[in-house]
């Protein structure tokens, strides 16, 4: 017995592979910031020098391209995020299979995201929805939403014995909208929708470190354009249509 365990052990890689030795599973608490300088340097120094698994992953986001349009054309957005108005906070679960090239994650989020903008002359916000000593065609628009992810993952090239490995990822997110402030308060008058996730990087297979570089898009208009608060009389969101998209740069240690 001992004999044949012993012979076994001699056929058996002398480096072994991480993510052999490591579980199949993984869980971390996640905190996405978008567009805020702070955050994102804090998420690279966190993510690159504290491989442990109770450490929640940061990750970082850019949020551009974006543009809305507006009867009077478009407005103009503000991209930068100084006070934490884009903020993303979950949990997320994540299956590497051993032995196939494929696996998933799942997450579940509380997301806040705000758009600063700035209306063409024309378009006039009503009281209450302008913020005292900015410009009158100045509107936040923020809304909070409940976001369930799902992301399919495939491994390129060698993955048992390789160090370095390509990966691939693909799914999306669906945002339940549960809070928003801007013409209205009523989440009846913003939309429930999809967001898309594409992905590419690189991970090693020893260490678990990978970086991916992902693309998000919103299939949806923020805006219910048929809204109306007072029976049809009006309709504030009319002709306000969103093209959102989002460069998230993604470094940890995981899966």
């Amino acid at each position: 017995m001992f004999g044949a365990v012993a012979a076994a052990a001699a056929l058996m890689p002398q480096k072994s592979n991480a993510q052999i030795c490591r579980g199949e599973w993984s869980f971390s608490p996640v905190i996405t910031v978008t567009n805020n300088v702070y955050g994102m340097a804090y998420g690279l120094l966190l993510n690159t020098a504290t491989p442990y698994a109770w450490m929640p992953d940061v990750e970082t986001r850019f949020a551009a391209p974006q543009s809305m349009d507006t009867p009077m054309g478009k407005a103009k957005i503000s991209y930068w995020d100084w006070e934490l108005r884009n903020l993303a906070i979950g949990y997320r679960v994540t299956y590497m299979s051993k032995t196939t090239p494929f696996g998933f994650s799942f997450r579940l989020n509380w997301e806040k995201r705000g758009l600063r903008t700035t209306m063409p002359e024309g378009v006039i916000a009503p009281v209450g929805a302008t913020a005292e000593g900015y410009d009158p065609n100045y509107i936040y628009f923020n809304r909070q939403t409940i976001s369930p992810e799902v992301l399919l993952r495939l491994r390129f090239g060698n993955y048992i014995t390789a160090t370095y490995n390509p990966i691939l990822e693909i799914g999306g997110s669906y945002n339940f909208a549960v809070a928003c402030k801007g013409l209205s308060q009523s989440t009846e008058s913003i939309n429930d929708g999809f967001r898309g996730v594409i992905g590419l990087g690189i991970g090693n297979t020893e260490t678990h470190f990978q970086a991916t570089l992902r693309y998000e898009y919103d299939f949806y208009n923020w805006f219910n354009e048929d809204w109306s608060p007072d029976g049809g009389l009006t309709h504030p969101y009319q002709g306000l249509k969103t093209n959102l998209g989002a460069v998230m740069l993604n470094v940890r240690f995981g899966f």
